[in-house]
């Protein structure tokens, strides 16, 4: 369940929360998650694909480790990753030279209507400023019949694991961690408040109904610790 009331940051702050950490992002992810998130990219890459697929975006990119997923499982003539974070991408482009990537905001994607077969994203939807405006967008610039395929942090099912272990984990632990090895405070703060306040994943489900997805697919990883969220824009 969600904690009390929330109050998101703004986007220029999360621009720079982002901006802040991106050389210890990968490996601070990693510890934190117990190295879980490798499994969970490979599971998100799997579902994204289904026979054909020539175009892919990645939004959100960060350090690239989606991307390079995607592409080391199957070779994509087009794939492209944004982000708003200059020094995420920085990162991303010193440690794979070949990737395409681009600055954008992802709530005013620069690509022209019906551009990708495949449109994901890695643990960026708690950063969605605007959530209808945002998966509008997706919508627009996926072709008819494409795929929009999303993975983030959620909120364990079972109430003894959560009260007893992953509420403190996020409470206590990924915040002092963070501080300690990113010397970024408000970066993993942001961190724990976003994932304890994230819609519940049937919630966020219906959200992709009401702007028009179907065949809306949830896959919940660890016990909910993590979501795959999977729909299709209608051929019509």
């Amino acid at each position: 369940m969600p904690l009390t009331a929330y109050e998101k940051p703004d986007a220029k702050s999360i621009q720079s929360f982002f901006d802040s950490i991106p050389s210890r992002y990968d490996a601070l992810n990693s510890f934190l998650s117990l190295s879980l998130d490798k499994t969970w990219r490979r599971q998100l890459v799997r579902m994204a694909f289904e026979g054909g697929e020539t175009h892919l975006l990645d939004i959100g990119v960060g350090t690239g480790k989606s991307l390079e997923a995607f592409l080391k499982y199957r070779s994509i003539p087009m794939a492209i990753g944004c982000d708003f974070s200059q020094g995420m991408l920085t990162v991303a482009r010193s440690k794979n030279k070949q990737l395409h990537l681009i600055a954008a905001d992802m709530h005013v994607l620069p690509f022209e209507n019906e551009s990708f077969d495949v449109v994901s994203s890695s643990f960026v939807l708690r950063s969605v400023q605007d959530m209808t405006l945002f998966l509008k967008e997706v919508k627009r610039i996926l072709k008819k019949d494409g795929k929009m395929v999303f993975i983030d942090l959620t909120r364990p099912e079972n109430p003894f694991f959560w009260h007893l272990l992953y509420k403190p984990y996020l409470q206590f632990y990924i915040p002092c961690v963070g501080r300690w090895i990113s010397k970024s405070p408000k970066a993993y703060q942001f961190l724990s408040e976003s994932i304890q306040h994230f819609v519940e994943p049937n919630q966020f489900a219906e959200i992709l109904k009401t702007v028009g997805f179907q065949d809306v697919k949830l896959k919940s990883l660890t016990g909910g610790a993590a979501t795959i969220f999977k729909a299709k824009k209608p051929m019509s």
